[in-house]
Protein backbone atom coordinates (compact mmCIF):
# COMPACT_ATOMS: atom_id res chain seq x y z
CA UNK A 1 0.00 0.00 0.00
CA UNK A 2 1.11 3.44 -0.37
CA UNK A 3 0.74 6.81 1.23
CA UNK A 4 -3.14 7.52 0.68
CA UNK A 5 -3.99 4.39 1.72
CA UNK A 6 -2.50 4.17 4.77
CA UNK A 7 -3.03 7.18 5.32
CA UNK A 8 -6.65 6.07 5.07
CA UNK A 9 -5.92 3.39 6.93
CA UNK A 10 -4.80 5.30 9.99
CA UNK A 11 -7.68 8.03 9.45
CA UNK A 12 -9.91 5.67 9.39
CA UNK A 13 -8.43 4.20 13.07
CA UNK A 14 -8.32 7.69 14.39
CA UNK A 15 -12.22 7.90 14.12
CA UNK A 16 -12.71 4.75 15.10
CA UNK A 17 -10.76 4.69 18.34
CA UNK A 18 -10.54 8.11 19.22
CA UNK A 19 -7.09 7.54 19.71
CA UNK A 20 -4.62 9.08 17.42
CA UNK A 21 -2.60 5.43 15.64
CA UNK A 22 1.23 7.18 15.92
CA UNK A 23 2.46 3.78 14.43
CA UNK A 24 0.42 4.26 11.11
CA UNK A 25 0.89 7.64 10.71
CA UNK A 26 4.50 6.77 11.19
CA UNK A 27 4.54 4.12 8.40
CA UNK A 28 2.76 7.05 6.44
CA UNK A 29 6.03 9.21 7.10
CA UNK A 30 7.88 6.46 5.84
CA UNK A 31 6.57 5.37 2.65
CA UNK A 32 6.82 8.91 2.05
CA UNK A 33 10.56 9.18 3.36
CA UNK A 34 11.32 6.16 0.73
CA UNK A 35 10.21 7.63 -2.15
CA UNK A 36 9.22 11.47 -1.74
CA UNK A 37 6.83 12.96 -4.47
CA UNK A 38 5.74 16.33 -4.93
CA UNK A 39 1.77 16.73 -4.54
CA UNK A 40 -1.09 18.74 -4.20
CA UNK A 41 -2.99 20.42 -1.48
CA UNK A 42 -4.96 17.16 -0.38
CA UNK A 43 -1.79 15.02 -0.67
CA UNK A 44 0.45 17.75 1.57
CA UNK A 45 -2.34 18.12 3.76
CA UNK A 46 -2.56 14.27 4.85
CA UNK A 47 1.44 14.75 5.62
CA UNK A 48 1.33 17.76 7.40
CA UNK A 49 -1.24 15.50 9.69
CA UNK A 50 1.04 12.29 9.94
CA UNK A 51 4.14 14.55 10.71
CA UNK A 52 1.79 16.29 13.33
CA UNK A 53 0.89 12.81 14.86
CA UNK A 54 4.74 11.60 14.77
CA UNK A 55 5.38 15.05 17.02
CA UNK A 56 7.63 16.90 13.87
CA UNK A 57 5.84 19.96 14.40
CA UNK A 58 8.28 21.88 11.77
CA UNK A 59 8.00 19.80 8.93
CA UNK A 60 3.94 19.73 9.77
CA UNK A 61 4.11 23.47 9.56
CA UNK A 62 5.49 23.28 6.35
CA UNK A 63 3.34 20.72 4.76
CA UNK A 64 0.84 23.20 5.44
CA UNK A 65 2.48 26.26 3.78
CA UNK A 66 3.26 23.92 1.01
CA UNK A 67 -1.14 22.77 0.67
CA UNK A 68 -1.61 26.28 1.05
CA UNK A 69 0.26 27.36 -2.05
CA UNK A 70 -0.20 24.37 -4.16
CA UNK A 71 -4.22 25.58 -3.41
CA UNK A 72 -5.51 26.13 -7.04
CA UNK A 73 -7.90 29.11 -6.99
CA UNK A 74 -11.34 27.88 -7.84
CA UNK A 75 -10.99 24.33 -8.05
CA UNK A 76 -12.91 21.84 -4.88
CA UNK A 77 -10.20 20.04 -3.18
CA UNK A 78 -10.60 16.99 -1.25
CA UNK A 79 -9.91 17.97 2.61
CA UNK A 80 -8.70 14.89 4.78
CA UNK A 81 -9.81 17.13 7.79
CA UNK A 82 -13.67 16.50 6.70
CA UNK A 83 -13.35 14.02 4.31
CA UNK A 84 -15.47 15.83 1.79
CA UNK A 85 -14.77 17.68 -1.09
CA UNK A 86 -14.41 21.75 -0.29
CA UNK A 87 -14.15 24.87 -2.22
CA UNK A 88 -11.33 26.77 -1.55
CA UNK A 89 -11.98 28.76 1.24
CA UNK A 90 -13.39 26.16 3.06
CA UNK A 91 -10.13 24.00 2.25
CA UNK A 92 -7.97 27.25 4.46
CA UNK A 93 -10.31 27.19 6.76
CA UNK A 94 -9.51 23.05 7.40
CA UNK A 95 -5.83 24.52 7.05
CA UNK A 96 -6.18 26.99 9.58
CA UNK A 97 -8.01 24.38 12.00
CA UNK A 98 -5.01 21.65 10.99
CA UNK A 99 -2.03 24.20 11.97
CA UNK A 100 -3.75 25.88 14.89
CA UNK A 101 -3.69 21.74 16.42
CA UNK A 102 0.23 21.60 15.26
CA UNK A 103 0.87 25.41 16.84
CA UNK A 104 -1.03 24.51 19.90
CA UNK A 105 -1.12 20.63 20.19
CA UNK A 106 -4.83 20.33 20.02
CA UNK A 107 -6.14 16.77 19.41
CA UNK A 108 -7.35 17.10 15.84
CA UNK A 109 -10.70 17.08 13.96
CA UNK A 110 -12.39 13.68 15.34
CA UNK A 111 -11.91 14.22 18.55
Amino acid sequence: MGVGENFNYAMAEWGATNHVPVDLFRQVLLIYERSPRDGGSNYLQCLAIAFWADGRMAEAQDAIEGSRKALIEGENTFSAWRYLYVDGDEFQQDLNSLEKMVVEGGEGPLL
